[in-house]
């Protein structure tokens, strides 16, 4: 039996590095200007781009949109073509490589406020394998922002919205937030720096901003700054120092590091001392998997376990 050739998608002259930039260069000849003239579209938009809590939601809408724009004949409500049975693959795509060859890069380079990792990769959008519609109830947090994406996929797909109009508005957002974040990170710098100036803080003032700090929530990476702004603090004593820090949410596997922080004699590139922190206490399985680790190498670092539970 003779199958229907799949008649091929139509795609957008130029790279998608090339539309990434020009919607970047859209969305910044005008900041105050908004893209989407709908209020409830744009208000939906506004919620994945600026959702403090999960970032990933602006990440997965920018390769989703990107895809779109670059292949305008795919279904954007169908972004895991992986997933699919064969007779739906015709128009569907894989969000998430449009994701970690694209915008990734776009995002690092112009520090935009979003997601470290691919966004398909969260709870809400994990090895599924439906078509994106306003029928669907994704399992994620918060649910607000799963459902704005269905909404804007529908928008989109039913031509209510242009993808390069959300794109545009999305980016648009994102250096907006940007720009407001280091504002304010320079504004709380000064302040500090005028502090700093009229009173120096005791060590016992020192210490308790410490522990106010290593007591809020999702302070996991305040011990490991600790530890090595007090190597680099007695750097030249000890005639040691600490190897640049790699990212906190990534395996040690990945990173091909020993642990959190590492520890090398000046002038020389060997780990001789290496810390890895615990926000519990420390098991017999910890140490196990410490070790492990630790003898990857012919010589292994001396190995320090540190718990940083402050409760």
């Amino acid at each position: 039996m003779n199958r229907k050739r799949q008649p091929r998608q139509p795609t957008v002259k130029g790279p998608c590095s090339q539309i990434l930039e020009a919607a970047f260069q859209a969305a910044k000849a005008d900041l105050a200007k908004g893209f989407i003239s709908d209020k409830d579209l744009a208000g939906k938009i506004s919620l994945i781009a600026l959702c403090p809590s999960n970032r990933a939601g602006a990440r997965f809408l920018l390769a989703a949109t990107l895809a779109k724009i670059h292949k305008p004949g795919i279904d954007i409500r169908k972004p895991f073509i992986g997933t699919y049975a064969d007779a739906d693959k015709a128009d569907a795509y894989s969000v998430r490589s449009y994701d970690e060859r694209y915008v990734s890069k776009f995002i690092s380079k112009h520090k935009l406020p979003c997601g470290t990792t691919t966004g398909s990769l969260t709870p809400g959008f994990r090895t599924k394998t439906v078509v994106l519609d306003l029928n669907q109830s994704l399992t994620g947090r918060p649910r607000e922002l799963y459902t704005a994406i269905l909404h804007v996929f529908h928008a989109i797909q039913s031509q209510k919205a242009s993808a390069a109009n959300v794109l545009n508005e999305l980016v648009r957002l994102l250096i907006v937030e940007r720009d407001e974040r280091q504002a304010r990170l320079e504004s709380l710098k000064k302040g500090l720096q005028v502090e700093a100036g009229d009173l120096a803080l005791s060590s016992e003032d020192i210490v308790r901003l410490i522990e106010q700090h290593l007591a809020r929530k999702h302070s996991s990476r305040l011990p490991v700054l600790v530890v090595a702004a007090a190597y680099r603090a007695a750097s030249k004593k000890l005639g040691e120092k600490v190897l640049p820090l790699k990212a906190h949410t990534a395996a040690d596997k990945q990173t091909s590091a020993f642990g959190d922080v590492e520890i090398t004699l000046s002038g020389d590139d060997k780990v001789v001392t290496t810390y890895e922190m615990k926000h519990k206490p420390v098991t017999v399985g910890d140490i196990d998997i410490a070790i492990s680790e630790d003898c990857r190498g012919c010589e292994g670092p001396e190995l320090h376990l540190c718990n940083d539970c402050t409760h």
